[in-house]
């Protein structure tokens, strides 16, 4: 009823530390007691990892600590049942020594075994001189000290057997426990490779993990010679690789970083279970695990016979979910293995046929119809493909069920409207689909001319149907016509995912004019802008005006609002004039946090000025250089510039925000600001000076290590941090979690809760604060159009919905396990995009948050924070290279070569993309690279391969110019 774990007190490198015992209480994690067990003094210039192992057996804990001492402890009182003092090893298990590092493998590390009445200690995984100490278990006396250079320099003790201690050194030794003399001792390993890993005993083999294979040594002594078996082959034929190993009585498993696989015990396995199922005819379970073996080692005949019968068995009685979702797995998996390849497709529709007669949910209906329909088109059968696909579409369970894929997973009916769209492209795949054009045809005849619901129907039952883009058209026209002007944007912007060629432009210019609509010029010249490049020669008809994008872009820069459209500031730029930039000659160029264009002006810039006791707000005419006002700060504090929204220029100090008209520097209204308290993590036990051990965990004989920063992802952290940042240089240490600016309220993150302040009044925007506690630390904020989006720590496991409109809850996203987000954005459609070290989710905002979109998983994201949300998909750094995700499914639309970037080794810098968003650029160690977001080519390409200073910074000009800075920028 209690865990066991230990803790440590350091005060810092090189420095004595103590270690604790502690007993928490299994049921809600309470301090029971904890007692001081011994002090240890560090080696070296690093505090390094301290590896304290421990076995438990009979109420008493064994405690070695491999730095002079061996230990029982009572495990019910506490106390310290006996103590021996051993030499201490002088080598640290981790040091740094003039900045390399000596480490030894964990799985090398041995902690104490209890067996036949005594207790066996080897700290040879840590010294090759070390000893082997074997104790009275009950009085902690002493009874044999072996010297591990005369037992084949044993550096693994694996185990007790048969009165034998089973030792791993350059040779497989047994120890006779009672003498100390070798009992018997096996060939050298290195004949048969190198050791990659910890071996596990049985009662008659020992398993070694070799770098070229298994090594089964019997461990009976005798002649009988070690057998190697290789490595089971990877995925695509990839060769086989070592890893932990765990033997049970049918298989041997081995899981790596990356993969698991397992090497059946063939002979054992068919008698054990052939004997279960004589004793118990009608038991499901001995037949489903012995058609598993059998199809692992190519008896089909036999495993298609006993999963029959399983299906069949568990069906006639009824039997439970859990049973029959495993024989539906164990079905789907092998229907999938079976039919990538042409000789094995019939057995593939076997199994998959028992997938469909053990499928119950409806994500099971949707798994086994995704499969089989791939199977399909793989062997010609399109119609039936078709059906089946159409099958997904035409029921909102089954469209919206996750389907895992081999690389991602996603929503099924967007999994099936690809399917069938890769399927068009064919001759007999626009055949096959004639039938389902027709039913969407008949439909779209039959839906009224005021009623939305038929269309919206279309457009989610016959996504790849010219019906479906017709009844979109005519419901994007019907939400205009009654200035529903953000429904239409969303029903474009499905029509924008699916339209090609003059339909694509039309959708663009439509686009154009919701957003024009809506406010958002920025977006809306955007859009015209990126119109007019790709479609030069379009016209249409829009709102009873013919139009084209040349047309449409005067009309907006026209027509918007003064401030609407904004320019870099500080900078006045011609063709034939070059440059004009503007610094202050004293203070210190306010920008604004917020870096959308939406939140800056190109007329004025605001310079902190800090003279004597008094600190200053001045703002400055961009063209002349004239002071327009200045505003004087109280109490001498720092403020932050947030942005601008309309004529008010938005500030924050460490205590409050106040917002001062643009033209004029008159205060409109001050508000005080959610102080984010010092950040101390809960500690039960001792306090703020313990650290919990950070060495390995000893399960079942193997050994587990936590990485620290996994892939870099201190760096990810901080590239997501540039916003706080860019405050803390502003403020000073940070007083709050986060601040972001929208078009109408001032959001402030505190310790636990959030709130809003208006613009407009200065007053708060909600009824009252939202508290977050529940789900954590709140540390940083996502901004959409009517949603907000809260990343509970950073990186995120939870993602906490909103309503901008009044901050109550909307939802909460909680992201797989293991791959939490460093970086969010949220579309101009209402998608969320996610990204963190292993993969990439999108969330629909305004539809269910309990399934992603599309999840793209597998990937080796080393600087997540650097992603870039385009007009063109999500692109990221993926190994190095730039990759592009289709935003509509998360498939690879493109991908960066090694030719791309020169001979650079990979992108390890940030990414930017242009205010137009269709061109991102990326900063390597040679180059700094502009490429075109709708194809991955290379626009633009500048070498500093050898200049000195090299680019240091990056500033983007709308819309199509970069700034580089080389050099520190004075």
């Amino acid at each position: 009823q209690a865990v066991y774990t230990l803790a440590r007190v350091s005060g810092g490198a090189a420095q004595p530390m103590q270690l604790y015992l502690i007993k928490l209480k299994l049921s809600d994690g309470s301090l029971i007691w904890r007692h001081y067990l011994c002090t240890i003094a560090h080696a070296g210039y690093s505090v390094g990892t301290l590896d304290v192992l421990t076995a438990m057996a009979g109420g008493e804990i064994y405690i070695a600590t491999g730095k002079g001492a061996d230990m029982a402890v009572d495990a019910t009182l506490g106390r310290i049942l006996w103590l021996h003092l051993t030499p201490s090893d002088h080598t640290p298990q981790q040091a740094v020594y003039w900045g390399q590092m000596k480490r030894t493998p964990p799985w090398q590390l041995n902690a104490p075994i209890v067996a036949d009445g005594r207790l066996f200690v080897a700290d040879s995984g840590r010294s090759a001189n070390g000893t082997i100490r074997i104790y009275n278990r009950w009085t902690g006396q002493l009874l044999q000290t072996l010297p591990c250079n005369k037992l084949s320099d044993a550096r693994i003790s694996v185990g007790v057997l048969n009165h034998q201690l089973i030792l791993v050194g350059h040779r497989v030794v047994g120890v006779n426990i009672d003498s100390g003399q070798t009992a018997w001792r096996s060939p050298e390993i290195e004949r048969f490779g190198k050791l990659a890993g910890r071996p596990m005993l049985s009662r008659d083999q020992l398993y070694v993990p070799l770098t070229t294979g298994l090594l089964l040594v019997s461990t009976a002594g005798g002649p009988a010679a070690p057998k190697l078996i290789a490595w089971p082959a990877g995925l695509h034929n990839q060769p086989g690789q070592p890893g932990n190993i765990l033997v049970t009585r049918q298989e041997v498993l081995v899981v790596g970083d990356t993969f698991a696989s397992g090497l059946a015990r063939w002979q054992t396995a068919l008698a054990y279970n052939q004997a279960r199922i004589d004793k118990h005819p009608d038991a499901v379970e001995p037949r489903l695990t012995l058609a598993e073996i059998a199809f692992r080692t190519q008896h089909y005949n036999m495993s298609q016979r006993l999963i029959q019968q399983a299906a069949n068995l568990a069906s006639s009685q009824g039997q439970g979910n859990l049973l029959l979702n495993r024989i539906f797995r164990i079905s789907l998996d092998f229907g999938h293995r079976l039919g990538l390849a042409a000789a094995t497709q019939p057995r593939s529709r076997f199994y998959l046929t028992i997938a469909q007669q053990t499928a119950r949910d409806p994500q099971q209906q949707v798994q086994w119809r995704m499969e089989m329909a791939s199977l399909d088109l793989r062997t010609g059968q399109v119609a039936r493909a078709m059906s089946l696909l159409q099958q997904v579409l035409s029921r909102d369970a089954y469209r919206q069920a996750p389907l895992r894929l081999a690389n991602a997973t996603m929503l099924a009916g967007i999994a099936a409207e690809g399917a069938i769209a890769r399927a068009l492209t064919t001759p007999a795949g626009r055949t096959a689909y004639q039938t389902f054009e027709d039913q969407a045809q008949q439909q779209l005849l039959q839906a009224g001319h005021d009623d939305e619901q038929p269309l919206a129907a279309i457009m989610r039952r016959y996504p790849n149907s010219q019906a479906a883009m017709s009844a979109a058209w005519r419901l994007a026209t019907m939400q205009a016509a009654a200035a529903h002007w953000r429904l239409a944007g969303r029903t474009l912007n499905w029509l924008q995912r699916r339209a090609t060629g003059r339909e694509q432009a039309k959708v663009v210019a439509q686009l154009s004019v919701c957003a024009r609509q809506l406010g958002r010029w920025n977006l809306a010249l955007q859009l015209a802008q990126r119109g007019l490049q790709e479609y030069p020669t379009f016209e249409a008809a829009i709102d009873g005006r013919r139009v084209n994008f040349a047309r449409l872009v005067s009309t907006l820069i026209s027509q918007a609002p003064a401030g609407a459209l904004v320019h870099l500031p500080q900078l006045n730029w011609t063709l034939h004039s070059g440059f004009t930039i503007l610094t202050p000659v004293s203070g210190s160029l306010m920008r604004p946090i917020e870096t959308s264009p939406r939140y800056q002006r190109g007329d004025i810039f605001m310079v902190q000025q800090v003279q004597g006791q008094a600190t200053s707000i001045l703002a400055i005419n961009s063209q002349t250089g004239e002071e327009l006002w200045h505003y004087r700060l109280r109490h001498m504090a720092h403020a932050a510039l947030m942005g601008y929204v309309g004529q008010t220029a938005v500030f924050i100090t460490s205590s409050r925000a106040f917002g001062l008209n643009a033209a004029t520097g008159k205060e409109l209204w001050s508000q005080g600001m959610a102080q984010q308290a010092e950040k101390k993590l809960p500690n039960p036990i001792m306090g703020p000076q313990v650290f919990m051990a950070g060495g390995p965990i000893f399960i079942n004989n193997q050994f587990l290590q936590q990485q620290m920063n996994g892939n870099n992802a201190y760096l990810a952290n901080q590239m997501a941090r540039r916003r706080q940042e860019r405050l803390s240089r502003a403020l000073g240490a940070m007083p709050f979690g986060d601040v972001r600016l929208t078009r109408s309220r001032l959001l402030m993150l505190g310790p636990q809760q959030i709130s809003a302040i208006s613009i407009a009044t200065g007053q708060p925007a909600w009824p009252e604060s939202r508290s977050l506690a529940h789900w954590g630390t709140p540390q940083h904020l996502v901004v959409a159009a009517n949603r907000i989006v809260v990343l509970m720590g950073l990186p995120a496991a939870t993602l906490v919905i909103l309503k901008a409109s009044d901050g109550k809850l909307a939802g909460v996203i909680h992201l797989p396990p293991g791959d939490p987000a460093y970086w969010a954005r949220v579309g101009t459609g209402g998608t969320l995009y996610a990204a963190g070290l292993h993969g990439v989710l999108a969330y629909d905002l305004q539809g269910g948050l309990e399934a992603p979109l599309w999840y793209r998983r597998h990937l080796t994201m080393l600087l997540p924070g650097a992603s870039q949300l385009t007009q063109d998909g999500v692109i990221v750094v993926h190994g190095g290279r730039l990759e592009c995700l289709n935003r509509q499914d998360g498939r690879t639309r493109w991908r960066t070569t090694a030719a791309n970037l020169s001979d650079a080794p990979g992108i390890t810098a940030p990414t930017y993309t242009l205010l137009n968003q269709d061109t991102v650029i990326v900063r390597t160690s040679a180059d700094v690279m502009a490429f075109a977001t709708g194809s991955g080519h290379v626009r633009w390409r500048v070498n500093f391969a050898g200049q000195t200073p090299p680019v240091r910074s990056m500033r983007l000009a709308d819309p199509d110019l970069a700034i580089l800075g080389q050099g520190p920028l004075g």
